[in-house]
């Protein structure tokens, strides 16, 4: 684990530790997080995004969740405790796909509810066929970018997409991801 004895902490770092994509510490950050010290960014999490929609509830109130965004939010609690103890999630996927698909798109916000661990069992089949992150296209340039040189537009399409991985919306399909 992570803790703020350790020099050099990045983003990655801390959004590992706190179970967030890099992206959303990005967003965190700009908000007032510090991400210098794992604890502190904790803290900063603790008292300014709201428990259940992880909205910046202070800067930007938001209303209650629907009862979807609740059961999705539940569902994804369970899988993580089952992981957490040591557990297979995979007879829970179909539910998880379900509850995720149920959430009304203005309630989706795939950093705030999908913990890394969970994440990855959710995306696994599409992450398989991608190419290796050192991998490049056949002009040189990289096949994956960095999430850190991403724009925060294109952080938030690109978390739109994973939570539809996530939700089983964009599937593999004879080793080609389809929608």
């Amino acid at each position: 684990m992570v803790n703020s004895e350790q020099a050099g902490l990045n983003q990655a770092d801390i959004g590992r530790a706190l179970g967030i994509a890099p992206a959303t510490v990005t967003k965190c950050k700009k908000m007032g997080m510090p991400t210098d010290c794992v604890e502190a960014a904790r803290a900063w999490r603790a008292a300014n995004i709201a428990p259940t929609m992880h909205n910046y509830s202070k800067r930007n109130p938001q209303p209650s969740p629907t009862g979807a965004l609740r059961a999705a939010l539940a569902l994804l609690d369970v899988a993580a405790g089952v992981l957490e103890a040591g557990g297979a999630i995979d007879a829970l996927v179909p539910a998880l796909r379900l509850a995720l698909r149920a959430v009304p798109e203005h309630e989706r916000d795939p950093a705030m509810m999908l913990q890394a661990e969970v994440m990855d069992v959710l995306v696994a089949d599409v992450v398989a066929v991608l190419p290796p992150r050192d991998a490049l296209n056949e002009d040189g340039s990289p096949a994956c970018h960095n999430s850190a040189d991403m724009t925060d537009d294109e952080a938030a399409e690109m978390g739109r997409f994973w939570y539809q991985v996530a939700a089983g919306e964009i599937r593999v399909n004879n080793s080609k991801v389809r929608k």
